[in-house]
């Protein structure tokens, strides 16, 4: 389910790293990038880093609705394109560097995933850390905000203002124990907003395809119907699919075509215990295991954008 990521975090402890990262393997989560009064560092484009927007007059970033100073400089996130991302269904993540201003995120956005990133080195380690390499900011102020991060993070501890406490220690297991995290958080909640269509993609069907989608607006509810087809990027495609199953709120499975693909999605959505809106066109035969179960039957495209009104509109009145 798409949701607001907040990183929280003491300077130094890998918060840029982790978005390049996720820049790089995931297309469902968007970086905000915040506006800032600073320049440039060593090495930084000019205008714009991973999360920035460099050189920002000061009544810019005051206008925005979450603002800060930090580090002799002030920062500020725009909620309006937290909200853009949200509705495409995307998850935006936000690196915000005060725990006040994640208090006031978390009003707005009370299912919002907080993660609170520390380096686990400290001290002498640290500082050799940071000198190894290369930090741009020197290291006696790295480590100086490092610490004043780690006091605000005990200060707002008591409430509960964090969901995760992670360790870097700068290895590729901290990003894969990263990546696992989100993967069981984004997907721990379904989403009542989403169908996903199990169906042949054999091109006779794109029509039965198209008045399902039809189906879903006819019921003036605000419900993405889509198919593995219409995702972009680069993914596994049963991967894909299994996870958009996990994600969606209710599936509509077309079992028309007797194909190996569609039942053997039924079968793993059956076994995540969905709601299903099984439909095929009359006359289908249909296996033993699977006509136990009510499906829907119509005769043209027609009858079925009713018949997905009719249930999806069911389906609302009764779980949302």
């Amino acid at each position: 389910m798409a949701k607001l990521i907040i990183i929280g975090g003491a300077s130094g402890a890998g918060k840029t790293f982790v978005l390049s990262q996720l820049q790089k393997y995931r297309d469902d989560v968007i970086t905000i990038k915040k506006y800032t009064t600073r320049g440039p560092r060593k090495g930084e484009p000019q205008d714009e880093t991973i999360d920035l927007r460099l050189n920002q007059l000061p009544q810019v970033v005051r206008n925005c609705k979450y603002s800060y100073p930090y580090g002799g400089h002030s920062y500020g996130i725009k909620k309006q394109e937290i909200d853009s991302v949200l509705k495409k269904g995307k998850s935006p993540v936000v690196v915000v560097a005060s725990c006040d201003t994640i208090s006031k995120l978390k009003e707005d956005y009370p299912n919002a995933l907080s993660i609170y990133m520390c380096s686990g080195f400290s001290g002498k380690d640290l500082e050799e850390h940071l000198l190894k390499y290369n930090d741009p900011v020197d290291v006696e102020e790295r480590m100086k905000r490092h610490r004043n991060s780690y006091i605000d993070y005990v200060q707002h501890f008591p409430n509960k203002l964090f969901d995760f406490f992670l360790q870097n220690y700068y290895d590729e297991t901290f990003i894969q124990q990263f990546e696992s995290l989100l993967n069981a958080e984004l997907l721990a909640s379904p989403n009542p907003q989403f169908a996903f269509v199990i169906m042949s993609f054999k091109p006779e069907y794109n029509k039965v395809y198209e008045a399902m989608k039809t189906g879903g607006k006819l019921t003036r509810r605000k419900i993405e119907i889509q198919r593995v087809s219409e995702q972009p990027g680069d993914y596994i495609i049963t991967s894909r699919i299994e996870d958009s199953i996990n994600n969606a709120g209710i599936i509509i499975c077309d079992v028309s075509e007797l194909s190996p693909n569609v039942y053997y999605e039924l079968g793993f959505a059956r076994a995540q215990k969905k709601t299903i809106i099984m439909t095929a066109r009359t006359g289908t035969s249909l296996p033993f295991d699977v006509r136990q179960y009510r499906t829907n039957f119509y005769s043209d495209e027609i009858e079925l954008q009713e018949i997905i009104k009719k249930e999806l509109l069911h389906y609302f009145s009764t779980k949302h």
